[in-house]
């Protein structure tokens, strides 16, 4: 399970930067979570994407910071939402930002397609959040 996970998760990296050696550092990390009232495990639903960026890049690539935060509500009713920066070796700029973000939300979207694969209590969130991605 890991190993597909790591791949697809690569795969999607490649196709939106070209090479993932471009990536010099993950910075940040922002999740937001679509929460009830009384729901506190914020973290640990951003934790496994804290940790495959860790598990893909290494740690000296893959340390960031990161934030994981409850909401009352989010866009479309979307159960969470991820913001991701990362620095860019020089290369072609042009452009550049716009991937990145491109990559981040094709990782979101491929993190939690296989996590569906996975049983679990945020399996239905995922596939909200898939169902929000695709639109």
């Amino acid at each position: 399970m890991q190993d597909s996970l790591r791949s697809r998760f690569s795969e999607v990296l490649k196709r939106s930067l070209g090479d993932l050696d471009r990536v010099a550092a993950w910075s940040r990390v922002f999740g937001m979570v679509n929460s009830a009232p009384g729901f506190n495990k914020q973290p640990s639903v951003i934790n496994g994407f804290s940790d495959l960026i860790l598990e893909v890049f290494g740690p000296q690539v893959g340390a960031h910071s990161r934030s994981a935060v409850g909401m009352a509500e989010l866009p479309f009713n979307i159960p969470v939402e991820i913001e991701g920066e990362v620095e860019l070796i020089a290369g072609d700029e042009r452009g550049a930002a716009r991937r990145a973000t491109q990559a981040v939300t094709a990782s979101v979207r491929a993190l939690a397609e296989l996590l569906l694969l996975r049983p679990g209590p945020y399996a239905r969130a995922f596939e909200n959040l898939i169902l929000a991605l695709s639109c």
